[in-house]
C-alpha cells in the first residue's frame, strides 16, 4: 500500500509502452510505485480478443502480475464505443451485451474486481431519446450479469450529453438500482467540459468505487501531461478528503510510444501522492 489509509494506486495500461509484454508492463508499473495496472479493452481487435482467452491463459496474466508484486483490480471496457449498449442496430447492441458477459468471465478468471463502463449511449451514431433508453436497458442487463459474477461496474462520466455530469450519472445509477453498479468519476472529463467538478463530485458521496485522475484542457480530454492542463488538483483532492473518499486512484495517461514511460508515470504518481 502507498498511503496510511490503504488507498490503492493504479496506472492505465496505455500509459505503458504498447509493444511491451504484460510481464514488462507490470514490472514497469511496480518499478514506478503502482499497486496495479488498469487493463484496457478498447476498440483494438487484439485487445478485445483477451476476453476469449481460455481460463488457464487468463489466470496466467494474473499470476504474472502477482509475481511482479501487483494485484489485479480494474479494467476499462472502452470497447463499448465500438459496440454501444444504446445502438439502434440490434446486432451491435447484442454484441455489446455479449462482449460484457465475456469480459465478466475474464474478470472472474483473473480476479479483477471492477469493470469501468464509459457513459456513452452511442459513440459513432446520433444520440436520441431512444438511444438513451436503449443504453439504460442494456446497462440494467449487464448490471444483472455483474451481480451473477460478483464484479462491480463503475459508470464513468464522459463527453456525452447523457452523462457529462456526476448528477446525470447518479440519476442513471439510481434508476438501475443494482448493488453492483456505482460511480467511477473522471474529474478531468468534468474539467475539459468546464463543469464545476468541485460541486459535482460530492453528488457521488459514498458511491465512488474508483477514480480516474488525469489532466485536461477545455475540449481536450487526452494526451495532456500532468501539470500541463487546467485541472485544479489541489482543490479537487481537498474535496475528496472532505468526502472521506479513499477509493482506488488510477492515473490515466497515454505514453504508449514514449521510451521513458516509466519515468513519466513515476513522476505523475509522486505528483498525485504529494497532494491527495
Amino acid at each position: 500500500m502507498n498511503t496510511a489509509d490503504g488507498r490503492l494506486f493504479g496506472i492505465y495500461e496505455k500509459a505503458l509502452p504498447g509493444t511491451s509484454s504484460w510481464d514488462q508492463k507490470t514490472k514497469s508499473a511496480k518499478a514506478a510505485g503502482f499497486d496495479f495496472v488498469e487493463l484496457c479493452i478498447d476498440e483494438d481487435e487484439e485487445r478485445i480478443a483477451r476476453v476469449d482467452l481460455a481460463p488457464s491463459k487468463a489466470r496466467e496474466l494474473a499470476a504474472i502480475a502477482r509475481d511482479n508484486g501487483l494485484s489485479m483490480h480494474s479494467l476499462c471496457l472502452s470497447a463499448h464505443r465500438k459496440f454501444p449498449l444504446g445502438s439502434m442496430d440490434d446486432r451491435l447492441a447484442a454484441r455489446s451485451i455479449e462482449l460484457t458477459k465475456k469480459t465478466l468471465d475474464f474478470a472472474n478468471n483473473t480476479g479483477l474486481k471492477v469493470l469501468q463502463i464509459a457513459g456513452y449511449d452511442v459513440f459513432y451514431e446520433q444520440s436520441s431519446a431512444e438511444t438513451y433508453a436503449r443504453f439504460r436497458r442494456g446497462l440494467r442487463t449487464i448490471a444483472t450479469l455483474a451481480e451473477e459474477h460478483d464484479v462491480m461496474l463503475g459508470l464513468e462520466n464522459v463527453d456525452a450529453e447523457m452523462s457529462r455530469t456526476i448528477a446525470q450519472c447518479m440519476d442513471i445509477i439510481n434508476a438501475i438500482d443494482s448493488p453492483c453498479l456505482e460511480m467511477y468519476p473522471d474529474f478531468g472529463n468534468l474539467s475539459a467540459q468546464e463543469v464545476d467538478y468541485l460541486t459535482e463530485m460530492p453528488k457521488a458521496q459514498d458511491r465512488i468505487i474508483g477514480l480516474h485522475v488525469k489532466d485536461t484542457r477545455p475540449g481536450q480530454y487526452r494526451n495532456v501531461n500532468m501539470q500541463d492542463g487546467t485541472v485544479d488538483f489541489d482543490s479537487m483532492f481537498a474535496v475528496l478528503r472532505k468526502m472521506n473518499c479513499s477509493a482506488p486512484c488510477v492515473i490515466e495517461m497515454w505514453n504508449e510510444d514514449s521510451p521513458d514511460s516509466t519515468d513519466i508515470i513515476r513522476s505523475a504518481l509522486q505528483f498525485v501522492k504529494d497532494r491527495i
